[in-house]
């Protein structure tokens, strides 16, 4: 069996070509499909280009914020936040690459004002970059493309 993958994705348009790369031939190795993951990340992007929820700082957050960057991972074990980021099961792949595709770009397109973090506080839209491309890396990791 494939084991999964530790990815690193410096821009958003990594994020895409992963994506795209994994659509010609993939095997999961985790609880979720191409498509619940796409659908995962895009949920993200558009929680964040829509402006909301502002929260006031958690105390300790920027030195939460500090070291989540420092690691420059996901920290194994996270779990997802609310339901809103669990996706359905069945969802079409090439529907949901697509989705997440659009939901990249509109991010990329934006100047904000973005949603702040519930643990990491206020991020800039470059914190907010780097933010994705490790989530996205985290997730698209548990999805192994087939040999040519």
């Amino acid at each position: 069996m494939a084991e999964r993958r530790t990815l690193t994705l410096a821009c958003l348009d990594d994020i895409i070509a992963e994506v795209d790369y994994l659509l010609a031939g993939h095997a999961t190795v985790g609880n979720w499909s191409l498509g619940q993951i796409c659908n995962h990340l895009s949920t993200a992007f558009k929680l964040v280009s829509d402006g909301g929820p502002q929260r006031a700082p958690r105390p300790g957050s920027d030195a939460m914020r500090v070291r989540f960057f420092e690691l420059g991972h996901f920290p194994e074990g996270a779990k997802v936040p609310s339901s809103v980021f669990v996706p359905a099961e069945g969802l079409d792949d090439r529907e949901q690459a697509e989705r997440l595709s659009k939901e990249v770009r509109r991010f990329a397109d934006s100047a904000g004002p973005f949603a702040s973090h519930p643990l990491l506080g206020t991020l800039t839209k470059d914190e907010w970059i780097r933010f994705h491309c490790m989530h996205a890396a985290h997730h698209l990791g548990f999805a192994v493309p087939h040999p040519d």
